[in-house]
């Protein structure tokens, strides 16, 4: 994703988030990669290629884990100009 390969990065934050989660982690497992991290990634690949609804639908899906960050609330209005406010 630094390096603006978003097709790439898409395809490996896709695979975080099918993963399972490892039982035994022996307390070095970051939460935030396993669950909402991933898709607000997804998020931001999506919408730098241009595929928005796809971008909001993994803000949706981030959201579900941290429903009042900052970053969600921000990406919703940006969503909703770029989506639904279209005249």
């Amino acid at each position: 994703m630094q390096d603006a390969q978003y097709k790439q990065a898409v395809f490996w934050y896709k695979l975080a988030t099918q993963l399972e989660k490892p039982s035994e982690s022996w307390g070095t497992v970051n939460h935030a990669c396993w669950t909402w991290l991933p898709h607000l990634q997804l998020c931001v690949c999506y919408d730098r290629l241009g595929r928005h609804v796809e971008a909001h639908s993994h803000n949706e899906a981030a959201a579900t884990f941290i429903p009042d960050d900052p970053k969600i609330a921000y990406n919703r209005q940006y969503f909703q100009r770029l989506l639904f406010d279209k005249k």
